[in-house]
């Protein structure tokens, strides 16, 4: 079997609009592997996660200085590498412009 290569990314999103379910990216991309999401120790309030419908009521909730795993939410297992399109994960703040800040990684 051969080896794939992955290469390491970031990226923020800021949430302009609190209230709005925002994409973390506006076009399709693909993470492999695993993405880690981390509300910024420097947001006032909590961020949350989910799918275009998220809100204060039905997102997993970060916390300022909080950070998950995908792969952890979605108990993902075993050696199978998953892949994640960021445009269909979505983010929401109560607070204007607070951020996530993406680790991710992609296919070499």
């Amino acid at each position: 079997m051969a080896t794939k290569a992955f290469q390491m990314r970031s990226l923020q999103k800021d949430v302009g609009n609190a209230g709005t379910a925002e994409a973390l990216v506006s076009t399709k991309l693909f993470a492999k592997g695993n993405v880690f999401i981390q509300a910024p120790s420097a947001n006032t309030n909590p961020m949350f996660l989910g799918d275009s419908t998220v809100d204060a009521a039905t997102g997993y909730i970060l916390e300022p200085g909080d950070s998950v795993s995908l792969k952890d939410i979605v108990g993902a297992t075993g050696d199978d590498i998953a892949a994640y399109d960021l445009n269909l994960v979505f983010v929401d703040a109560t607070t204007n412009s607070e951020k996530v800040s993406v680790l991710y990684f992609e296919e070499a």
